[in-house]
């Protein structure tokens, strides 16, 4: 850290924003003098200590106290401060059933297509908590920085990826002082009939002075703000009520109306044990749990100016995820050794209403029943071990012109998914011995082991020039079976799939320091996810209609990049980069014909080009700016067609990505003598992203045209020696924020088709307490 000297730059220094921005700090005003004297933050996402700046690659960082002062407790808000980070927020029901997170415009599938159903592969974004590859619907908290890395990674991470990754780095047990912080929020969001109302809480309790733990907890209670309007009457036994008892063979159900439907909660608890073994040798072992559970989804019809949905079932889920980790790091003299070892173990129970597709598709196949409420009740498991190793050259050993990084990855991914469908009542109205109301049923596993290989060597020419060689040797095995059928028949079918591969990625970088204050520099890197086999029946009423469907590639990014970084006036950092993506074979994902299965696809070759603007300064000891903003054009250069519902043309935009971002913020601080002397917090902040398609075109399921929309956050704080107490105002101007929708049924059946809501305008206060 860069050394702070004058009253100016102690004031600035207790409010940092943004810990990489350079703060102006002399009490002279000339600019020579505030650009020598910049606070600087280490970062690890280059797998050694390095300020952010001196990373030759597109990277943007949020320190904790910037997470905090930003109100930022989610991937959604997250989001909106960062440039070029787009994430399709389906609500706390769906945001943790698959990654919603886009970078570089690196999307095919349909924005909103994984909302109830786990994606059959990889995303093209990567999210680490610490040292371990995970997406789940984070709740973010004692977070010590957010890396986030764009264009492909896989010569520096175990987990590659072809759009980015992002990074969750949580604060470390502190063997030196026993500290702890607490704070409680409550809210009222618009068209909520209840309060919103969160606790969290952290302390650190130092263990013998070579030993420490820290255990962070919280809860946090969302208050529904959808109503449902059309929701089918049910009797104790699941069966739909009859609007005419007299007349059970053609009598339609009794509908009623339930407000707040969408109510959820997030309960968490992260545990970590920090220790110093000796001098040469540190342990951190983590516990991190977190369980989600909410009643339905944040959606409403797209046909109604109210926020309701017209569905016929509520959708409730309940989401429980564990994760254990084992760190090792090691001082060999001549490098750091790292090992990090973990086991996730998920569990996914959820329902959700498919009654429009037996409405506009099969109902004639069960003789026309006139009660049709269709439920899918589906219970995803996923385990998965990790175990990665690498080596850090030290500074102080070996040549100075040379730096390395050597890596091996070992995962083992298992997923089970298990699905009925029942069609309530149909049984009863049958009066046979048909079974059950179960009508369907998948039962689908999937095993994927990948063992990688990876590393960098840094050749640095001279003091101003260097030059990175990364390479990642891969190796993987993917195993997948799908059960279908009618299980009161009894039917069932079967689809198989072994698949297998290796490759190189490659990586090139150069970068050169024009003087302390500008860098250049340009990459080449490249990306990959895994082909193989969609595991659908070839026969049998469930069967695939086109055996062409079954295999699919893989899909491969190379990313060309070249920016400019550095510091202006004294106050000013800034990042440019502009970049193109060549993204051969997009891997597409929809559901197989005649069983519904997700599969993959491929849909020819596609290109992302944009820019992307980063600036964060320090005006002076009482104001902070920040402003981003990315332009991006992604879109399909081939035409294909695979069936009537999956086809493309030349210049089809991919789906989910605006291709305008814009972020801002100002922050001002204040000393005042109210209640003593105590600091006053003023924060606005900005995003906009225009408008997007939700798929390739409009020949493709779930495709609809969304208008773009910003979102304006304000709050004030004030804060007194270990008091905080504050007021925030979020979506000032109560925008929707539809980033998604779920349109699997025709435009003739509208009442199952929603758009994914973000929060509404919601107002709110804090208090905290640190020690």
């Amino acid at each position: 850290m860069g050394h702070q000297s004058g009253s100016r730059g102690r004031q600035l220094q207790k409010w940092p924003l943004f810990k990489p921005l350079a703060a102006a700090v002399a009490c002279s005003c000339a600019l020579e003098s505030q650009a020598a004297n910049l606070e600087e933050v280490l970062v690890t996402a280059t797998r050694r200590d390095q300020a952010v700046q001196d990373i030759p690659y597109n990277i943007s960082v949020l320190s904790g106290e910037a997470l905090q002062r930003g109100g930022i407790s989610d991937l959604s808000s997250l989001a909106r401060q960062i440039p070029g980070f787009t994430f399709i927020d389906l609500g706390v029901r769906s945001n943790g059933v698959a990654s919603g997170i886009i970078l570089r415009g690196m999307n095919a599938s349909a924005a909103g297509i994984n909302n109830f159903a786990p994606p059959p592969g990889n995303p093209t974004v990567t999210t680490y908590l610490n040292e371990t590859p995970l997406f789940t619907n984070l709740k973010i908290a004692d977070v010590q920085r957010v890396e986030v890395l764009r264009g492909p990674q896989g010569t520096l991470y175990g987990a590659g990826s072809v759009g980015g990754t992002v990074r969750f780095v949580y604060n470390r047990p502190d063997p030196e002082r026993l500290s702890g912080d607490i704070q409680t929020k409550l809210s009222q969001t618009r068209d909520a009939g209840d309060l919103n109302y969160s606790a969290d809480g952290v302390i650190n309790i130092p263990m013998g002075g070579r030993a420490a733990l820290r255990v962070a907890a919280g809860y946090e209670q969302y208050a529904g703000f959808v109503d449902a309007v059309n929701l089918v009457q049910l009797d104790a036994s699941g069966i739909p009520v009859l609007a005419d008892p007299s007349d059970p063979d053609n009598s339609p159900t009794i509908f009623y109306s339930k407000k707040d439907v969408d109510e959820a909660d997030i309960q968490y608890l992260r545990a970590a044990l920090l220790l110093d073994v000796s001098e040469r040798l540190e342990v951190l072992v983590t516990v991190h749990r977190q369980k989600d559970s909410a009643d339905d989804f944040t959606a409403k019809n797209p046909l109604d100016n109210r926020r309701q949905h017209r569905r016929l079932l509520e959708s409730p889920l309940e989401r429980e995820t564990d994760l254990y980790s084992l760190e090792l790091t090691a001082d060999l003299g001549f490098a750091t050794l790292t090992s990090a070892s973990s086991y996730t173990d998920m569990k996914r129970p959820s329902w959700h209403d498919a009654t429009g597709y037996i409405q506009s598709t099969v109902n004639a196949f069960y003789g026309g029943y006139p009660r049709p409420a269709y439920r899918n009740a589906s219970v995803v498991k996923e385990q998965q071990f990790i175990q990665e190793v690498r080596l850090v050259s030290a500074e102080s050993s070996g040549p100075d012109w040379l730096d390395w990084i050597a890596g091996i990855y070992y995962s083992d991914f298992e997923r089970t998914n298990d699905v009925e469908s029942s069609l309530l009542g149909y049984t009863d109205w049958l009066g046979s011995d048909f079974g059950s109301d179960v009508v369907f049923q998948l039962n689908q596993k999937i095993d994927t082991k990948e063992t990688a290989f990876f590393g960098e060597l840094t050749l640095k020419a001279s003091e101003a020039l260097q030059f990175t060689l990364g390479a990642r040797y891969f190796d993987l095995d993917d195993t997948r079976v799908s059960d279908v059928g009618i299980p009161s028949i009894p039917l069932f079918n079967r689809g198989e799939s072994d698949a297998s591969d290796t490759g190189t990625l490659i990586k090139l970088n150069a970068s050169y320091r024009v003087n302390d204050d500008l860098m250049i520099y340009a990459t080449r890197s490249e990306g990959y996810r895994q082909g193989g086999a969609n595991p659908v029946p070839t026969i049998g009423p469930f069967r695939i209609p086109d055996p062409a469907l079954i295999p699919y590639q893989p899909d491969e990014a190379t990313n060309y990049e070249l920016g400019v970084k550095g510091q202006h006036w004294g106050w000013l950092n800034y990042s440019l980069a502009a970049y193109q993506i060549d993204w051969k074979r997009v891997q597409i994902q929809l559901p197989a014909p005649g069983s519904g299965i997700a599969i993959l696809v491929n849909g020819n070759d596609a290109v992302s080009r944009g820019v992307e603007l980063e600036l964060r300064g320090a005006v002076n000891e009482n104001l902070q700016l920040g402003f981003g903003y990315s332009y991006n054009k992604a879109e399909l250069t081939d035409d294909f067609f695979i069936i009537q519902s999956v086809q493309g043309s030349d210049g089809d935009e991919l789906p989910g990505v605006p291709n305008h971002q814009v972020t801002a913020s100002m922050d001002y601080f204040q000393q005042t003598a109210l209640f003593g002397a105590s600091d006053l917090h003023y924060r606005l902040d900005f995003s906009y992203r225009n408008k997007t398609d939700t798929a390739l075109n409009d020949q493709v399921g779930n495709f609809a045209k969304l208008d773009g929309f910003p979102i304006w956050n304000a709050s004030v704080n004030w804060s007194s020696g270990s008091w905080r107490v504050g007021a925030f105002v979020n979506n000032i101007l109560d925008e929707d924020g539809i980033t998604a929708v779920d349109f699997p049924f025709p435009a003739a059946s509208t009442d199952g088709n929603v758009e994914f809501l973000g929060r509404p305008r919601t107002m709110g206060v804090s208090v905290g307490y640190k020690f």
